[in-house]
């Protein structure tokens, strides 16, 4: 009997862990503060990001003072222009030997140019290097699903170097610049 009663008892005790799990979490009635939050204070700045229709985070940014559309893309290596863009920014180019890879395509020409200035939000940095590539493709995919065209990425190198933390629900990016000193 002793052995039938503990196996009840471990039977019922299974079923009540098993409802509590399933049973929705009381939601807390205050939104609780995300720890990216409490970047600003210590010298990083805060860039509001837009979502566009394909669900990629955009920001409106400047390139030596001319308003763009840059798109956050961890998977691009570099701070990228579209070829369009930068004749219309009449940015400099210097062709790298080889070709490059990606968005879809392979053996595509690539030239580097240098930015004075790049400005998100209130965050500013420069000289910045970028990569200037076809992003044709790319625009008229967006244009497709009802974006806007970019005039660049903005790929890791940019992240690390200006030590990006993006804040997914309140829609935000933190950037600081590392010669910063914190307060």
């Amino acid at each position: 009997m002793n052995r039938l009663h503990r196996f009840v008892h471990r039977s019922a005790l299974l079923a009540t862990l098993a409802i509590a799990a399933c049973a929705p979490a009381e939601r807390a009635k205050t939104p609780q503060p995300h720890p990216a939050d409490a970047l600003p204070p210590t010298g990083w700045t805060e860039v509001p990001l837009l979502v566009g229709k394909g669900n990629l985070f955009e920001v409106d940014a400047e390139i030596d003072s001319t308003p763009v559309v840059l798109l956050l893309d961890s998977g691009a290596s570099w701070l990228v222009i579209d070829t369009t863009s930068a004749k219309r920014l009449q940015l400099p180019l210097q062709p790298v030997n080889g070709t490059v890879g990606g968005l879809g395509a392979s053996n595509m020409s690539s030239y580097v140019t240098d930015l004075k200035n790049v400005r998100l939000g209130q965050f500013s940095a420069g000289p910045v290097s970028a990569r200037v590539l076809d992003l044709s493709a790319v625009n008229q995919s967006r244009v497709q699903i009802g974006d806007r065209p970019i005039d660049g990425l903005i790929g890791a190198t940019y992240f690390f170097d200006y030590q990006a933390v993006i804040n997914y629900p309140s829609k935000k990016l933190y950037l600081r610049n590392p010669a910063t000193k914190s307060p």
